[in-house]
């Protein structure tokens, strides 16, 4: 259930020259999509009883709003999710009042690219939300900026 396929993550710090101490950090995170089986409790077709048999392998849609189509292999886990990206910057300046006193103001930007990267859905054909992206990943912050200030001595 935690087969991510794909996960690669770029990070990286530099010092802007000729701006009086700029300095500019960022986080890229892109990731696969976590597997998930298609099904449908609704039957049984091998009449053991227990209505948790995956559907044959083929290509599948939600209907409605965020409908989501997979391209499932067919058994256990034969469907993947939607994947995952996000973009972090920071900008930072630092001043040197004193040789022995420094002011940094950051200014940090979470998901810059303001994409909503959603959970699995449901993969029960049974149900009224098969296949539709309903809940956001990591509570789905949207683009946001916060300011700081430090004062070291």
């Amino acid at each position: 259930d935690r087969d991510r396929r794909h996960n690669l993550v770029i990070s990286g710090r530099g010092e802007v020259p000729h701006t009086g101490g700029m300095t500019v950090a960022g986080t890229l995170r892109m990731m696969s999509g976590l597997p998930f089986t298609i099904l449908n409790t609704a039957t049984d077709p091998d009449r053991n009883g227990i209505l948790f048999d995956p559907l044959p392998a083929g290509s599948y849609s939600g209907t409605g709003a965020n409908a989501f189509t997979v391209e499932n292999d067919g058994g256990r886990n034969g469907a993947y999710g939607p994947g995952f990206v996000q973009l972090d910057m920071r900008f930072g300046w630092r001043w040197r009042p004193t040789s022995s006193q420094t002011v940094d103001l950051t200014m940090d930007l979470v998901n810059l690219t303001n994409r909503a990267n959603f959970l699995n859905p449901s993969g029960d054909q049974r149900l009224t939300n098969f296949l539709l992206l309903t809940q956001l990943s990591g509570g789905g912050q949207p683009r946001q900026a916060q300011l700081g200030i430090r004062f070291g001595f």
